[in-house]
């Protein structure tokens, strides 16, 4: 919504979700699955879907010489899993 104040709304900066923080990790080989693959990156496939909604199978077949952009979040900016 551009003008939020028109339709009655008085948001404030506090009253909004703060973007995520991340980083992004190239991956240029299949994955066979995405709830493994989030665990080597220190996370949950939860958290994984969330910053990349555009995920949409629990794999990925990647062709030679594809390479894609995942988004991990930046250290500290979640609790992240510890081994």
């Amino acid at each position: 919504m551009e003008n939020p104040s028109a339709y009655g709304y008085d948001l404030k900066d506090e009253d909004l979700y703060k973007p995520l923080k991340f980083k992004e990790v190239e991956l240029n080989t299949s994955v066979e699955s995405f709830a493994d693959y989030a665990t080597t990156l220190g996370i949950n496939y939860k958290i994984l879907k969330l910053y990349n909604p555009w995920l949409r199978d629990t794999k990925l077949k990647i062709k030679n010489g594809v390479t894609y952009k995942i988004k991990v979040p930046e250290e500290g900016s979640i609790n992240l899993i510890r081994e």
